[in-house]
């Protein structure tokens, strides 16, 4: 059996091993999936970048001619690299941390991450993941349960608290207040979904402004107890969405179902906004060279991501602006992209 040509480096998030994987698949060639984080331990990798100490997750050799990295499997990437004597090529998604972004092959950062220019750097336009798919029966039994709402459908995605921005329960009410009179023009319903990153705390809130409200309603919350997830029935059957803006991958998700998309922009966390302003008070070409050097991360800026896509017409501000550009394969070419310059790097 021939070994595979390609390994995918999988780590903890589900949301970045999805994109891996849909890479992995486009790119047509045999690979291997390989889990580099220890079970149960999803916050810390297994390993760290110590060149000469070996992983403890089986890693071993023959080794592969490319490896995708995302996020902290970064490590277990130069770790192969290393180990292969500098034969491996890398492709990392995301925003490497911790090293000098010229040591990598190709890197796809995330659209909201900005790494600086390079021949290296490939960008993209919205994230790789594609909306979950259903069965026909799982579809077929979600619009059974929802007909009995008046249409257009509203889909409320809500997302929560992130290390880089935030809303409190305050403005998630005022949402749902502002899109009640919408609701009662449209004569239309609002199916309301939370997230695994939304807290527990904010269920009461909501369901309270939704009871309070004159709009019919469903709402499904994300959690161990929840006995569905109805974000994937709502991405298929919705007229529209609004959500709020804590992901870009959520937002990839729904303007991919190709029905009008509205972002309630959140407010940068304390953390972020400090660390801009610090970032602002240095001259720029330093900030590009400590990052080229590996010794500060590229920025996160979700929220002027957003503002670029409003701009476009892609996505509306809620309560501001609306979107104009639909979905099409033709301006959804992001992976065709990087499937070509991936294929570059593979020997003949």
């Amino acid at each position: 059996m021939t070994a595979p040509r390609i390994w995918l480096l999988a780590g903890p998030r589900p949301g970045e091993l999805a994109q891996q994987r849909r890479l992995a698949q486009a790119l047509g060639e045999a690979w291997e999936e390989k889990p580099v984080f220890e079970p149960g331990s999803a916050a810390r990798p297994s390993f760290g970048w110590r060149p000469q100490a070996a992983p403890s997750c089986g890693l071993s050799a023959p080794w592969p001619e490319l490896v995708i990295s995302f996020g902290k499997t970064l490590q277990a990437a130069l770790w192969i690299k290393h180990a292969s004597g500098g034969r491996v090529r890398i492709v990392h998604l995301g925003r490497p941390r911790g090293i000098a972004p010229g040591q990598l092959d190709l890197i796809v950062p995330m659209p909201q991450d900005a790494v600086p220019d390079a021949p290296n750097v490939l960008r993209l336009h919205l994230p790789l993941n594609l909306p979950p798919r259903l069965a026909d029966e799982v579809l077929t039994a979600a619009r059974q349960r929802l007909e009995k709402l008046p249409r257009p459908w509203t889909a409320l995605i809500v997302g929560g608290v992130t290390r880089h921005y935030h809303l409190d329960t305050a403005a998630l009410v005022a949402l749902v207040n502002e899109l009640e009179p919408r609701l009662t023009k449209t004569g239309g319903s609002l199916l309301v979904s939370t997230s695994p990153r939304t807290p527990a705390g904010w269920i009461a809130p909501l369901r309270a402004a939704l009871i309070s409200s004159s709009a019919l309603y469903e709402l499904s919350e994300y959690g161990a107890a929840a006995d569905r997830n109805a974000y994937p029935e709502y991405l298929a059957l919705a007229d529209e969405f609004v959500l709020t803006g804590d992901t870009a991958s959520m937002i990839a998700d729904c303007w991919r179902s190709g029905r009008p998309v509205s972002v309630l922009p959140l407010r940068p966390s304390l953390r972020l906004r400090l660390r801009r302003l610090v970032r602002g008070l240095l001259p720029a070409s330093l900030v590009v060279a400590l990052v080229r050097r590996g010794a500060w991360a590229s920025a996160v800026d979700l929220d002027r991501w957003i503002d670029t896509l409003a701009q476009q017409g892609i996505v509306g501000i809620f309560g501001e602006s609306v979107p104009r550009v639909s979905w099409s394969a033709q301006a959804d070419d992001d992976l065709q992209r990087v499937v070509s310059r991936v294929q570059a790097l593979l020997p003949p």
